[in-house]
């Protein structure tokens, strides 16, 4: 949806859809390993500001994105049942 409402007419909507479907449908949790330590060494400066047991927030941006330019504009996306 920001893809679409940041920059309006750069991507098609059908690319921008397929590029995050894929995304969405191809992830494998099956596969998933703990995090190396040194992956998040740059980021310890700004731990405090990540809270695993907060609730999503991507839902509520959703619908207010929806609110604010309707559903024309985001005709052709895949929003996974969100709005």
């Amino acid at each position: 949806m920001y893809e679409v409402t940041r920059w309006p007419g750069r991507t098609p909507v059908d690319q921008v859809d397929a590029m995050y479907s894929r995304t969405v449908k191809e992830a494998d949790l099956a596969k998933t390993e703990p995090m190396p330590e040194w992956w998040m060494a740059p980021y310890l400066g700004i731990v405090e500001h990540y809270h695993p047991n907060a609730g999503p927030w991507q839902e509520a941006e959703c619908v207010r994105l929806w609110e604010e330019f309707g559903p024309a504009k985001f005709a052709g996306l895949d929003l996974f049942g969100v709005v």
